[in-house]
């Protein structure tokens, strides 16, 4: 047989409402925090997401025969090489031109001098 305790406390009703407050707060906080835990979950995926969308902006992918925006900026800076290689000949050309416009029109006026002074 099983023997009563004497000095085993009475739980009163009050104290198991009290009990029960604090339960359901703690079971509030719980749903909360699962609550912020979700949405926390969530944004993860999202920043994840536009990560992954990011570098094959930057990389590229299939979908733009994996020419991203590293590649592009490859391909200018070589056509940049390319324009000031010809600036800089273009630039001779022209100043080339101009000198020899200068001896040519300087070479009609001596020869109009000539012509015409004698």
């Amino acid at each position: 047989m099983a023997q009563v305790n004497p000095k085993e406390e009475t739980v009163t009703l009050s104290q198991y409402k009290d009990l029960f407050v604090k339960i359901t707060m703690v079971d509030g906080k719980v749903d909360r925090i699962d609550s912020h835990f979700k949405e926390y979950h969530k944004s993860i995926g999202e920043f994840t997401k536009t990560l992954h969308e990011i570098h094959q902006f930057i990389k590229g992918n299939e979908l733009n025969g994996n020419k991203g925006l590293s590649h592009k900026v490859d391909e200018m800076e070589l056509k940049i090489e390319e324009m000031e290689k010809k600036q800089v000949k273009y630039d001779v050309f022209f100043a080339l031109l101009g000198a020899g416009l200068v001896i040519t029109s300087s070479a009609i006026a001596t020869l109009v001098v000539k012509v015409f002074i004698g």
